[in-house]
């Protein structure tokens, strides 16, 4: 007991507020870091070290009370500012107390959903005292720096003195048993506060993948088209500890954006890129690991508009073909007599007649055509075949050529052209004399119909090459 009350003295207690002053000092920047954050829930999980800081606070300024109350008044020395020390201590040790309380407030209010705003207006006489324990350290601390260097002690006659003055020896005093105690104690506060901020009040790491899947769809014509789409990020939901976390997650998810460049313009064939950004310092407060997941595309399904017949795939094309003379052959099975009594009188009247026996001799193909309308992107294909017929007029045999005409309209990739379109095709036939071009059966048909009038004859033209060959069975 003895040996305990030996470093029971004044000099040993400024030693005592010098680290106090140190720690106050700390704490005013880790205060200042907490209310610089806008959420109470990033304050509470910055608040592990405020509140090692408190505690310190609080134990010390209980040492300082019980060695100034010892020394003035159980040894009744005449040590100066005993008086002083043991005033301010006390509320300084008010400030500490308050200080751990508050910091199990935030916890509460963070656990409550409480706001940042209201927590602080409610305990605002708190704070005031918190902040008034901490000045009051800081200026203990200094007072005890002043007081060491000046060298103002009773005990100094015991003490090691400076040969030459009675000023304290700084490097005496520091090699001495009891300033090795405090550097010792100093240096075990310091490492004791780095390892808890480090590995103890450190938020635990959450890897997360943005944009880890993602469903894209495409719509429109290429070159015009569009992409719609929904990504998913992934994460260790197990991870989440508690409504703080999942309510810190989702305030990140919420700063998460998708992009995609060109959207409105995009052709089949293109390579669409989603795009991720996300707050990086958000991510930063939570201690998230986050990994963007590269999400790369290649745009198909889009409707291709053909512009001519070369765009036309060979496998669409002779599917068209082929409905067109289905067409024809349903026509001659159904409407055969029909146009085969149709007799053209002059330029622009027709009658029928009655014949009988009236049978098809003969059918080919004679052009084939497309038009296209840069207004609307539109490509249509045209078909004349040509239709030898014969039959009884009374007692005579005669011979008629009669031309049907196919307009099919809108040729694009959507249609399979598995089998007929009825919105898409229209039919006609004319009787003509024979040996006339596909251009002249259409400028008649112009003049006769009026649906027709739309088309420009000079805009009409004829396929060739490999892939417009009219090689076509027509039996």
């Amino acid at each position: 007991m003895e040996k305990i009350k030996s470093y029971i003295t004044k000099k040993n207690l400024d030693y005592v507020l010098v680290i106090l002053g140190v720690i106050a000092c700390i704490s005013i920047f880790q205060i200042r870091n907490l209310f610089d954050l806008d959420d109470i829930h990033n304050v509470a999980n910055k608040i592990g070290l405020l509140s090692l800081v408190f505690m310190i606070i609080l134990i010390g300024s209980l040492v300082v009370i019980a060695g100034a109350s010892y020394i003035k008044f159980y040894r009744k020395t005449n040590e100066k500012d005993m008086m002083f020390y043991l005033v301010l201590e006390i509320i300084s040790l008010l400030g500490a107390f308050n200080g751990s309380q508050i910091v199990s407030a935030i916890v509460s209010s963070a656990d409550n959903s409480g706001s940042l705003d209201q927590f602080v207006s409610n305990l605002m006489m708190k704070i005031i005292l918190i902040i008034l324990s901490i000045l009051i350290q800081i200026i203990l601390g200094v007072k005890a720096i002043i007081n060491l260097k000046k060298n103002e002690y009773i005990e100094n006659a015991i003490q090691a003195t400076d040969n030459n003055n009675n000023n304290l020896d700084i490097k005496n005093v520091v090699s001495g048993k009891t300033g090795k105690l405090i550097l010792v104690i100093l240096a075990i506060v310091i490492v004791a506060g780095v390892v808890y901020q480090l590995f103890f009040n450190k938020p635990k790491s959450i890897d997360i993948i943005l944009g880890d899947s993602c469903e894209v769809t495409y719509e429109g014509d290429s070159g015009e088209g569009s992409a719609s789409f929904y990504c998913r990020e992934s994460y260790d939901y197990n991870e989440l500890e508690d409504t703080n976390d999942s309510v810190a997650m989702n305030d990140f998810l919420s700063t998460v954006e998708y992009t995609i460049t060109n959207n409105g313009e995009l052709s089949n064939g293109d390579e669409l890129v989603i795009k991720i950004v996300y707050d990086e310092s958000k991510a930063d407060e939570n201690n998230y690991n986050v990994t963007i997941k590269e999400n790369k595309y290649e745009v198909t399904g889009l409707i291709e508009r053909y512009k001519s017949s070369d765009d036309i795939p060979t496998k669409t094309m002779k599917k068209i073909d082929q409905l067109t003379v289905d067409e024809m052959n349903d026509i001659i099975e159904h409407d055969r007599k029909d146009f085969m009594s149709l007799t053209k009188t002059n330029d622009r009247d027709f009658s029928f007649e009655d014949i009988e026996d009236n049978v098809v001799k003969s059918k080919e193909l004679v052009s084939k055509y497309t038009t296209y309308d840069k207004e609307y992107k539109q490509l249509d294909l045209h078909y004349i075949y040509k239709v030898k017929t014969s039959g009884k007029v009374g007692d005579n045999q005669e011979e008629r050529i009669v031309y049907l005409y196919f307009r099919i309209n809108d040729i694009n990739s959507e249609e399979e052209y598995d089998q007929l379109i009825d919105w898409k095709l229209t039919s006609k036939f004319i009787v003509l004399n024979d040996n006339v071009s596909g251009k002249d059966v259409i400028k008649e048909l112009m003049k006769e119909t009026y649906d027709l009038d739309d088309l420009n004859i000079n805009d009409f033209e004829e396929i060739s090459g490999e892939k417009g060959k009219l090689l076509i069975e027509l039996d």
